[in-house]
């Protein structure tokens, strides 16, 4: 039996703590177990995500590695959302999320695509401070004018 998810539950929680001190010492003790935990196989991308907002350049690789293994995958977003706050270049991975947009990656199953669809465009227009024209015309026209909730069909909110 692992301790990944845990291992890197820890690295989340460190990557939003505000001492600096205490969050470097954590950094070097959880590397190493975070390195052979997103090495493992896991069915969800909850450990890659967690270790890439803690050390988002030593994890990039594996982020994108799995954006582009599962590019319409519901969870993908979470790999999105981290990418942003973690500060890596939404250039690396616009292409990515255009493509899981418009192939079908807002539907989930749980219900959540209007979460997804409504939150976290809003985390790429507030937090990253994406620039118009980051994405395709089409795309970017229903960000920009917020009509988020008119990309690919989506019900309005009230």
């Amino acid at each position: 039996m692992s301790c990944d998810g845990p291992v890197s539950y820890l690295a989340e929680a460190t990557a939003a703590s505000k001492d600096d001190g205490w969050r470097g010492k954590a950094m070097r003790v959880l590397q190493p177990l975070l390195d052979r935990a997103v090495e493992r196989p896991h069915g969800s991308n909850m450990v890659v995500r967690r270790a890439l907002r803690l050390l988002p350049a030593r994890y990039r690789d594996q982020a994108l590695a799995w954006i582009r293994r599962e590019p319409t995958r519901s969870e993908t977003h979470f790999l999105f959302v981290a990418w942003l706050r973690s500060g890596l270049p939404l250039e690396e991975i616009s292409a990515d999320v255009e493509f899981w947009f418009f192939n079908g990656g807002e539907a989930d199953p749980q219900g959540n695509e209007s979460r997804l669809t409504r939150f976290w465009i809003e985390d790429c227009l507030e937090v990253a401070v994406i620039p118009t024209g980051a994405f395709s015309p089409c795309f970017d026209r229903a960000l920009v004018c917020g009509q988020y909730a008119e990309v690919k069909g989506e019900m309005p909110y009230g």
